[in-house]
């Protein structure tokens, strides 16, 4: 880096800590707090190579980061990613006995989406229980969380509230009735979290995971010339009996303290190893002896390719040698949020055959 450039940003680093620090001792004597005018003008002054439209646009980018939950500025490219994304993102199943279906944004038609994909899944198999991924998950469609939840409820009532709109569950006998576990993050975000709340509230299912990001409300919109929209919290949503979602989020039944940079990559592939985990979860067979994967990887067909990727199996996996005499290895779930929802929903499972359910 150019020396000339550094000795400049050093000298004006130093002349700013003394403004500022002269600015905010006179202050924290007076006991006030520095206003908003006060702190733009000094950096107006005192901030050198920093164009007006530029210091704006950082004065707005502090803004949105401190109001984060309650304002939001949706740009245009925010818009087409999210027209363009899938609502449901994967589907699959594991153990032959648990569907697993990852949610990407809560919008008009995901109940209609869900219900086609977990038939497809369903075909001959009986499922024990089901897994709905709301990590990373967002959305302001509240009418499609609550019809969403409503798949999974056989009886009428309330689901959510939002501004002068509710909706409750109807009473229906083709209601997804199994058991369910529900992973959240602190990207779970505004109708993922209602729907998050409103399955736990009517007793659907277990949230799994980290705290959410607290934004479930009710926006209003105040959109710009250029295509922008400000969007600005007006109300809070209300789920079942009329608990309200605050700007804390919800607080999973399941703790787990996972990175996001792990949770995003054990969402491409939940085998993977990854350095320094914070969790895993092994499943092995127990046997006298050592499992052992073979040095060669056999190929893998079409036919067993789709087979893989629809129970969910790592498609580059090497395939054990399952001879009579030889220790078999079931598959590492590495992904603790996983593993810990497969392992509750097996463990009801277990409970529910043994009571003769």
């Amino acid at each position: 880096m150019n020396i000339v450039f550094l000795r400049r940003l050093q000298k004006q680093i130093f002349i700013l800590s003394l403004t500022f620090a002269a600015t905010f001792c006179a202050l924290a004597q007076a006991n006030q707090t520095p206003s908003f005018e006060a702190v733009y003008k000094l950096l107006q002054e005192n901030v050198t190579g920093l164009s007006s439209e530029e210091l704006n646009a950082a004065v707005l980018r502090g803004l949105l980061s401190e109001l984060e939950g309650q304002v939001s500025l949706v740009t245009n490219a925010a818009a087409e990613v999210s027209a363009g994304s899938n609502l449901v993102s994967k589907t699959a199943i594991f153990e032959k006995s648990f569907a697993y279906l990852r949610i990407a944004r809560i919008e008009s038609g995901l109940s209609e989406k869900i219900a086609e994909q977990y038939k497809q899944l369903t075909g001959t198999n009986k499922f024990k229980g089901v897994i709905l991924d709301l990590r990373f998950a967002a959305g302001d469609d509240y009418s499609a969380a609550a019809k969403t939840a409503d798949l999974f409820i056989s009886t009428e009532q309330p689901l959510i509230h939002w501004g002068e709109n509710s909706l409750s569950a109807s009473a229906k006998t083709m209601a997804i009735s199994v058991p369910c576990a529900i992973l959240i993050n602190s990207r779970t975000r505004g109708a993922a979290e209602a729907l998050a709340a409103a399955l736990r509230e009517t007793r659907v299912g277990l949230l799994i995971g980290a705290n959410t990001a607290g934004q479930a409300s009710v926006f209003k919109e105040f959109p710009f010339a250029d295509g922008q929209v400000l969007r600005i919290a007006s109300s809070p949503v209300k789920v079942g009996k009329n608990k309200v979602l605050d700007a804390n989020g919800l607080k999973p039944d399941i703790q787990l303290e996972i990175s996001l940079a792990n949770e995003r990559a054990y969402l491409q592939d939940p085998y993977q190893i990854i350095s320094r985990p914070v969790d895993q979860v092994s499943l092995t067979l127990n046997t006298n002896e050592t499992p052992s994967i073979e040095p060669n990887r056999p190929r893998i067909n079409e036919a067993e390719l789709v087979r893989r990727k629809r129970e969910g199996l790592s498609t580059d996996e090497e395939f054990l040698d399952q001879q009579p005499g030889n220790a078999v290895e079931i598959r590492v779930i590495r992904d603790p949020a996983l593993a810990r929802a497969l392992d509750l929903l097996k463990g009801l499972a277990l409970i529910k055959a043994n009571r003769g359910i």
